[in-house]
């Protein structure tokens, strides 16, 4: 049974009726030149997409060629161009654009894929909220000095 088609366990029960929200823009790819996210608040369909292109990259290699092709069905609802968004900075003091890969703390507003998030990195962005210690400044706040 694979990951798409296996029953879901009572804690994914419990994700998938977890309320859409919105995450935060953050980047931990290491060994790469991309700099990191500045934790800004995205809107629900930035976070949306992001999710669907860490899930797309998350499954390769984890499933057989036509389950992972019914996936990109499903993702490319969701997920730009190329997989990647371009976010424009705001905590430097030049603004200037950054490819944006991950998120933090946003659950998705397709069940599904809060599901098969939930299943790739578990409580990663549900234990990420409001309450969490997480900073969150808004793209118009200035950096802290």
């Amino acid at each position: 049974m694979g990951i798409l088609d296996r029953h879901p366990t009572d804690a994914e029960r419990d994700a998938l009726n977890d309320e859409p929200r919105p995450g935060v823009w953050i980047q931990q790819l290491p060994n790469t030149e991309i700099g990191p996210g500045d934790g800004r608040e995205l809107t629900q369909s930035e976070t949306d997409a992001l999710i669907a292109c860490e899930i797309r990259s998350g499954m390769a290699g984890k499933l057989n060629v036509a389950e992972y092709d019914d996936l990109i069905g499903i993702l490319q609802r969701f997920a730009p161009q190329g997989g990647m968004l371009t976010m424009e900075r705001h905590d430097t003091a030049d603004i200037d654009q950054r490819m944006a890969y991950q998120q933090r703390g946003g659950i998705h507003s397709f069940p599904l894929l809060r599901l098969l998030a939930f299943r790739l990195w578990g409580e990663r962005d549900r234990a990420w909220g409001p309450d969490a210690s997480q900073p969150v400044r808004r793209p118009t706040e200035a950096r802290p000095s």
